[in-house]
Parts: C-alpha cells; structure tokens; sequence
C-alpha cells in the first residue's frame, strides 16, 4: 500500500505543468498553419495555465498567431499582458523583454499607433544596447522597424541614422549578400535618395547591384528597382554619362522580363525622354515619347475590343435567355 502511495506521487511530481498540453497542441497546429485552432488551444493554455512560464509562452504564442490571422488588437494586448510577466521572470532589462515590447511595436504600428509604436520599439532598443554583442540579427531587425515607423512619422534624419546602424549591426550578424541585409542597404539607399543626398545613396546602389549580380545575374529581373533608382540618382547628381547606360539596361531588363510592349516599358520610355530632354536632346527623346505612346494607344485599343467582345456575349447570353422565355 505504502508503494502505491509512493509512485503516485511520484507520477504527481513530474506531471506536466498545467496547460502544457495546450500549448504543445497550439504548436503543432501553428506549424501545419491551422491558426484559428493554434490561437484557440493558445488561449486554452493560457487559461489553464499556473506557471508564469507557461502563461508567458501561452501569451507570446498567442500574439504571434494573431498576427498571422490579421487581429493586430488581439497582439496587442497579449504582449501588454506578456510584459510585466516578462520582467519578473527574466528582469526588466532583459533580451526576453526586448522581443516582447519588439513585437509590441509590429502589432501597435499595424493597428496606426505609430507614437505608442515608436515608444515601444525604442524601449527594446535600450534593452538590447546593455546585450551589444548578443542577438545581434533580432537588434539590426529592431533598429530597421524603428526606422520604418521613422518614416511612417516622416523623420527621414532620425530614419537614416537608424538605418545606417541597422545595416552595419546586421553586417556584422550575417554575410552582405543576406536578403536581410540587402533590405536594409536598399532602405538607407532609398531614404538617402528621397532625401535628396545622391552623393551618398550612389555608393550604396552600387554595391547592392554588385551583390544582385553575384547572386542572381547580369540579366535577372531582380535587379531592374536598383537599376532604376541607380539611374535616376546619376540623373540627379547631373552624370549623364553614367545614367544613359543604366537607363539603356533598364529599358532592355524590362523588355525582355515583361515583353517589348508593356505599360512598364512605356514608362521607362517616358524617364529616358526625360532624361534626353534635360540635356536638350530632343532627336533622341522623341522616338521614344512616340513608342511610349503608340504602346499606351495600343493597350487601350486591346482593352476597349476586349470590353466590347464582353459587352457582346453578354447581350447575345441575354437575348438567348429572354428568348427562352414561354
């Protein structure tokens, strides 16, 4: 009898904490992407729950899959719970806490709370500026939201500082050519130019395309944004000599992704008349102001025939059920 007594509480002592079952079936449903079923066992475990660690996993769990099911409000206020539970497990300058009030940010920036966004982004950011040397993808990932939420709020000084130390932070993390660093390298390159600084984005939209060539090709359609944007800051920077053959690659990368007569072909058409007209080289400009054109009047000649066709079969499927009628 007293055997008994003893595996039992055996068997008790190392039973799963409550609601570890649910969020073990939360996981496997997130991972075969049933979010509904995922959020549902989530909020289960988070009800069942009495361990802090398991109410905290239940709740970050939760925020994450909520995301995924766009309820951006519902994310948000699993991580407010999440916080404090996060500080007094892990202490309130921890990495833990970062990626709580980090993922805070994503939700309330989604929900158009830029100022409650950038609050939170900022406070992760001081956390993780006590870890310089750790976690260092998830702190270059963080210094980039706080820089797009800088955009959002049109602070395009505080953004490219942001930026600057998100693509030397991630350099550090990954290799250049990482398509994690190459977002950041086109950010601060596209902040860079609408800030007018072209001295400065040059350089960066040179070495993006480098790092595109080696990865992906001369001809590959991926590299036509930075081709454009390279060429339009030679433009701006008055090195006609530079910007002409970026222009003439552009227009063939286009023709020869999208087809000879495609709106996108037209328009980069229109950028190097433009282009040509600026350096009052009109000869040049104009054969191509015609081709944009004759491609626009084409498309709208195909889209009215077309519209017409449509127009017909459903007059004709019309007439044929009215006559149907007894």
């Amino acid at each position: 009898m007293m055997s008994c007594h003893l595996v039992l509480m055996v068997l008790l002592a190392f039973q799963a904490p409550s609601g570890t079952d649910e969020l073990n079936d939360g996981k496997i449903a997130l991972a075969a992407h049933d979010y509904t079923k995922a959020a549902d066992k989530f909020r289960a475990a988070l009800g069942s729950a009495e361990e802090d660690a398991t109410k905290l996993e239940a709740l970050t769990q939760l925020a994450a899959v909520s995301r995924l099911l766009g309820h951006p409000d519902e994310a948000e206020l699993a991580l407010k719970q999440a916080a404090p539970l996060g500080i007094k497990l892990h202490g309130d300058t921890s990495l833990e806490v970062a990626a709580i009030l980090s993922g805070l940010s994503g939700a309330q920036r989604a929900l158009g709370k830029r100022k409650d966004a950038i609050l939170s982004i900022e406070s992760a950011l001081r956390m993780r500026e006590i870890h310089p040397t750790e976690k260092l993808v998830d702190f270059a990932n963080d210094l980039f939201s706080a820089a797009r939420i800088r955009i959002d709020l049109e602070d395009t000084r505080a953004a490219k500082d942001l930026l600057t130390r998100a693509l030397g932070t991630c350099e550090k993390a990954l290799p250049a050519e990482s398509p994690q660093c190459l977002r950041m390298l086109d950010e601060l390159a596209g902040i860079l130019r609408v800030r007018s600084e072209y001295s400065e984005a040059e350089p960066l939209y040179m070495r993006a395309l480098r790092l595109r060539e080696a990865v992906d090709g001369p001809d590959a359609p991926d590299l036509i944004p930075t081709i454009d944007s390279l060429a339009y800051v030679y433009f701006g920077l008055g090195r006609y000599e530079d910007a002409e053959p970026m222009y003439r690659r552009l227009l063939s990368l286009w023709e020869t992704s999208a087809g000879p007569d495609h709106p996108m072909v037209a328009l980069t058409l229109d950028k190097m008349a433009e282009f040509y007209a600026a350096q009052e080289r009109y000869a040049e400009a104009e054969p191509l102001v015609v081709r944009a054109t004759t491609i626009r009047t084409n498309a709208l000649i195909d889209s009215v025939k077309r519209g017409g066709r449509v127009f017909l079969q459903d007059l004709v499927g019309g007439a044929e059920v009215e006559g149907k009628k007894p």
